[in-house]
Order: structure tokens, then C-alpha cells, then sequence
């Protein structure tokens, strides 16, 4: 993790290969926070479905 600590866009790291490395970012948002005026039915999604984001 960053030395910034846990936020609520926390990012984790793999340690840095040929110069390169990878993350993944996290949201941590509190219960309810998925209001249907900006996300439509996404809290009724499964979290998989949720993470991986709109289909093409």
C-alpha cells in the first residue's frame, strides 16, 4: 500500500518488475452509497459483476 494508508480509494501493490509495476485499486464506499439517480440497478448486482463493469 502507499504510505498515504487505507482510504477510500486505496491502492495495493505487487513489488516493482523490470521497472514496471502493477496495482489494484479499491473503493470502499459505505452501505447504500450505490443511490439508483447515479447507478441505475448496480446494488442489485453481484460484487463480481459490479467490479468488472459494463459489458461491451
Amino acid at each position: 500500500m502507499t504510505q498515504r494508508g487505507f482510504g477510500p480509494w486505496p491502492r495495493i501493490y505487487r513489488p516493482a518488475e523490470a521497472g514496471r509495476r502493477q496495482c489494484v485499486q479499491l473503493a470502499v464506499l459505505p452501505w447504500d452509497a450505490l443511490d439508483t439517480r447515479a447507478w441505475g440497478d448496480a446494488a442489485e448486482l453481484h460484487p463480481a459483476d459490479l467490479a468488472h463493469g459494463p459489458s461491451a
